[in-house]
């Protein structure tokens, strides 16, 4: 097998793994999604958020300075919930990256739709 061959199969490789990326990223997603928002989610991040309090003042932190962590920890929780919040519904190219409309090719899809 020449050098060439080997290449063109090794891309190939690579080209099979990313395709098959595409199917099992948005499947990936979705898990995630439902087990952030579930109500056993909820119940977790409120006894991590507690517990996160409960251990700054065992630590000895003030309370006014224990409270300030506390609410940036659960900003921070919060944060990753609305980037993963914002992932659900995206398609991926076949490069497994996000397909972005512009607002363009939005507004030209609307008008389309109502023509019809």
């Amino acid at each position: 097998m020449s050098d060439i061959d080997k290449e063109k199969q090794e891309l190939k490789m690579v080209s099979d793994f990313i395709r098959d990326l595409t199917d099992v990223i948005p499947n990936l997603v979705r898990g995630v999604i439902s087990g952030l928002f579930s109500e056993q989610a909820g119940a977790d991040i409120g006894k991590a958020v507690g517990g996160f309090y409960k251990s700054l003042i065992e630590a000895g932190v003030p309370q006014d300075k224990a409270l300030a962590m506390t609410h940036e920890y659960l900003g921070t929780l919060t944060k990753w919930s609305d980037i993963v919040k914002s992932l659900q519904g995206t398609k991926f190219g076949p490069h497994g990256k996000p397909e972005i409309k512009r607002e363009s090719e939005e507004a030209e899809g609307e008008a389309g739709e109502t023509e019809e």
